[in-house]
């Protein structure tokens, strides 16, 4: 039996009924087919004449009989079995990359218009928040007005025991660890200016050890400068430096970061945009052997042998220093450039560069050391890690979901897309994206260049909103292949040492400690030279 109902007149039988639905019709009629067992309702018309002739084609001999009843009903659930499966493949087979199968019916397609606004609205956007950022952005100042800001340090240093000077003291050594941290012509202002005594004196004096650690970041971001190292050498606050590094009773946060400024001076700083020729000529050499003629080599050894203050960055910085110090004769004999290095130090740069000699002689130890330095070991480990997830995942999809036998095929082509996309997306945002971006904000000095900048960067993003559904498609496991990938990396790293795993917290908190244990021991022995005066009878 074959019903067509008008959308109405279903809707007022389906209220007046048991029947807790109500069906989103839109004006379309109802089809309501009854087989003798129940009533199916039907919104489509081609799904009821589909149905229509399912039931004409298996007529039934006997409808009453149970047997027949239970043998339609395990068929139907075969067939649903059968169709849900199909589905799973069609979902696997999209899952893994294949092109989905066109779909029937209206394909929903965004206008120009729309495409244009939304360009526009993220165009504001952008300009908002550059604006924002520039706002916050006090950097023109500094350059304009360092004398009086140097003058203002120098004068709230010697009032810190006021709170009102001592908040003010602290807000400008913030400011000037942010903005030496970002801008390279700030850096070498302050040190063509002669300024970068004025925190090595700030070490030395008597305030808390927020100031005293703030001062020595800064004097660790001057140091990373190129332009700036041949002028800190010859500044008479590096015998300073010198005797705070060796000084057994400074602070270990202080110690550590004096030695990272003597090894800026002697490692140097490659960019990707920048060539070897500015960070690798004559002057650096005599940079090196000047640090050496100072004693250097033999601090950096020591720093090195105890444990919380180990840093890799030192013996590279013995290495350079070993390197510009020693040539080797037409009898192989190593000579020393400079007859003022200490003996003891000589032994060590000796040392150094012998080894140096015997890894370059190795050709995989030498592209090892270039692979590891250059950065390129996170792209391969990102690779890795992204191959090892498409070729799982697709694996658990295929005996998880679908129950079918594994395609190799299909496993190896997810396996090399996602390689693919977790290789080349981090060479793209960070070796080529977060390098040009650091080059350029060191060298934004105006609002006017950094708005502009802000700007360009917040528009750089809006592509991305086409371009990653299109990655998605392509590799639908990359999110979960560049954790992979970048686990693997931090874990090599931690097994390495690598220096990006020494937290200075952990120093800062055992100065604190060793300061409230020396000022107890203080007031102990205080109280231990007043107690037998205290203790006398009086005469």
């Amino acid at each position: 039996m074959r019903i067509v109902v008008h959308h109405s007149v279903a809707t007022y039988l389906l209220r007046r009924t048991a029947l807790p639905l109500i069906l989103p019709l839109k004006n379309r009629p109802l089809f309501i087919h009854s087989n003798g067992f129940g009533v199916r309702f039907f919104s489509n018309q081609r799904k009821f004449e589909d149905d229509n002739n399912n039931q004409q084609q298996t007529p039934k001999e006997d409808k009453g009989s149970l047997n027949e009843d239970l043998r339609e009903i395990a068929k139907s659930r075969r067939r649903a079995k059968k169709e849900e499966k199909s589905k799973l493949e069609v979902h696997l087979k999209h899952a893994l990359g294949s092109k989905p199968e066109p779909k029937e019916g209206l394909v929903l397609r965004s206008s120009l218009y729309v495409e244009l606004m939304t360009a526009v609205v993220w165009v504001f956007i952008s300009m908002l928040l550059a604006a924002y950022f520039t706002g916050q952005d006090d950097t023109e100042l500094y350059l304009e007005k360092i004398d009086k800001k140097m003058a203002q340090l120098q004068e709230l240093s010697k009032l810190t025991h006021k709170e009102e000077k001592k908040k003010d003291f602290d807000r400008l050594i913030e400011s000037l660890v942010r903005h030496t941290q970002t801008n390279d012509s700030l850096r070498k202002l302050i040190v063509e200016k002669g300024y970068f005594g004025i925190f090595v004196n700030l070490i030395k004096a008597d305030l808390d050890a927020n100031s005293i650690n703030y001062s020595a970041k800064i004097l660790d971001h001057l140091s990373q400068l190129p332009s700036n190292k041949p002028l800190i050498i010859n500044d008479e606050s590096m015998k300073s430096i010198i005797s705070i590094v060796n000084d057994v009773e400074s602070p270990l946060f202080i110690r550590k970061t004096m030695g990272v400024v003597l090894s800026n001076l002697a490692v140097p700083v490659t960019n990707i945009f920048s060539g070897d020729s500015k960070v690798n000529g004559p002057e650096f050499d005599q940079v090196r052997v000047r640090l050496a003629e100072l004693g250097v080599v033999g601090i950096l050894t020591n720093l090195n042998q105890d444990k919380k203050l180990r840093r890799k960055l030192f013996g590279t910085a013995i290495r350079y220093i070993s390197k510009s110090c020693l040539k080797v004769n037409e009898k192989g004999e190593l000579l020393s450039v400079s007859s003022s290095i200490p003996n003891n130090d000589l032994i060590v740069l000796q040392q150094s560069f012998k080894q140096s000699a015997e890894e370059e002689q190795w050709a995989l130890i030498r592209y090892k050391n270039a692979f590891v330095n250059s950065g390129l070991a996170m792209y391969l480990h990102t690779s890795l890690g992204g191959a090892l997830w498409g070729a799982f995942e697709s694996m658990r999809i295929m005996r998880k979901d679908t129950k079918i036998p594994i395609n190799w095929k299909l496993v190896l082509r997810s396996a090399l897309r996602t390689s693919l996309v977790t290789g080349l997306v981090p060479i793209y945002f960070v070796g080529i994206g977060v390098s040009l971006y650091n080059y350029a904000n060191h060298r934004i000095d105006t609002n006017e260049q950094r708005f502009y900048f802000s700007l360009a960067t917040f528009v750089s993003l809006y592509p991305w909103y086409y371009l990653l559904p299109i990655v998605e498609r392509f590799s639908p496991f990359w999110i979960g292949g560049h954790i992979v990938g970048f686990m693997s990396f931090f874990t090599y790293m931690y097994i390495t040492e690598n220096d990006m795993f020494k937290v200075d917290n952990q120093l800062i908190y055992e100065d604190a400690m060793n300061k409230r244990r020396k000022e107890q021991e203080k007031k102990e022995k205080e109280k231990a030279l007043l107690a037998p005066s205290n203790n006398k009878s009086p005469a």
